[in-house]
This record gives structure tokens, sequence and C-alpha cells, in this order.
């Protein structure tokens, strides 16, 4: 579930944009919040083994003993907790909703409306194991359609190495690096 919540509609959608328009230039922010985010995870099962607790109820705890003040870091983090998945749910919408547009020839209000209500319909289901089922399907998908596509494509190794470990910010290329990044680092996943 937390790997499909890293690779999602949104990911897709900002890494192929990315890819469009500044070619293999931006890959360095791929691996840039890939490295990040591994050592936050690490950091926060860290956290996690020494406490006992995850990291808002850790963060919790180290506030003064204050009830007002525990209460205004609950409400913090709670608030941010919210926004941030209102706007990842609604980046990964808006990724589906594109692609389901394009593949059906649908006008895309009513794909949105579609994987909207198939968002809430998995809520519903209630079932840990049977959510669990139906990301392997997907992000299995996904992978298979990123290797599928890597050998159609045949990218230019050099460009592609280059890109990777030669950090550069063509013109214009700036609000896709943050979200190439904030895509990938994503801190409600910890």
């Amino acid at each position: 579930i937390i790997t499909s919540a890293f690779i999602g509609p949104g990911t897709i959608t900002t890494a192929t944009l990315a890819g469009v328009n500044f070619g293999y230039a931006l890959l360095w922010c791929v691996l840039f919040s890939g490295i990040s985010l591994i050592i936050l995870m690490e950091m926060s099962a860290r956290t996690t083994l020494a406490t006992g607790m995850n990291l808002v109820d850790s963060s919790i705890a180290v506030a003064p003993d204050n009830k007002v003040w525990k209460w205004i870091v609950r409400i913090v983090f709670f608030a941010t907790v919210a926004a941030v998945c209102f706007g990842f749910q609604a980046g990964n919408e808006v990724g589906a909703a594109l692609g389901l547009s394009d593949i059906f020839r649908i006008p895309q209000p009513i794909a949105a409306l579609i994987i909207g209500l198939l968002a809430l319909a998995t809520t519903w289901i209630g079932s840990y194991k049977v959510l669990e089922r139906i990301m392997q399907v997907f992000v299995s998908l996904m992978g298979i359609l990123f290797v599928v596509t890597m050998l159609t494509v045949r990218p230019n190794w050099g460009a592609v190495f280059s890109g990777l470990f030669m950090p550069s910010l063509p013109a214009g290329s700036y609000i896709n690096a943050i979200a190439l990044i904030g895509t990938t680092l994503i801190g409600i996943n910890l």
C-alpha cells in the first residue's frame, strides 16, 4: 500500500511531463528524492523502534507537559496531514483521470468522477487484505509498463546518467523539479 502511495498517477504524470519538456535533465530530482526518502524512512523506523510510537505520537510525547500545548501540536499535525492528504489524493485523481480520459476518449470531468467514485469504493471495502491485493496488482502493472516503455523508447544512456548525476535546472523547469521531488518525497507515508 505504501509503495502504491509513492508511485501513483500523480507521479507518473509529473515524470512524463518532465521527460517530455526537459528530457533527462531532471532525473537528478528523482535520485535526490529517492535517497532522501530512504533516509527519512530509516529515521522514522528508528524513532518507532526506540519509542514504540509513530512520528506524530512521539512528537506529542516530547511536547511540554501542558494540555493546551499538546492540543496545539495535535491540531497542527492533523491540519498538516489533512492538507497533504487532500493535495496528494487530488494529484492522484487528476493524473488517473487524465489517463482514463485519454484511454477511453471520455471527457475529463466524467473520468474524474469515475476515479473519485472508485477511490471512495476502495475505502468502503474496509479490508486491508483486499486493498493490499488491489495495490499489488496496480504496482505490478506499473512496474511492467515501466520496463516495456524503457525497452520501447530505447533511452540514450549517456543522457540518462548525465541527468542522474549532473544536476541542472533548465529554463522553465523549476516547478517540474519541485513536483518531481514532491511526488516522491511524501511525508504522510512516514
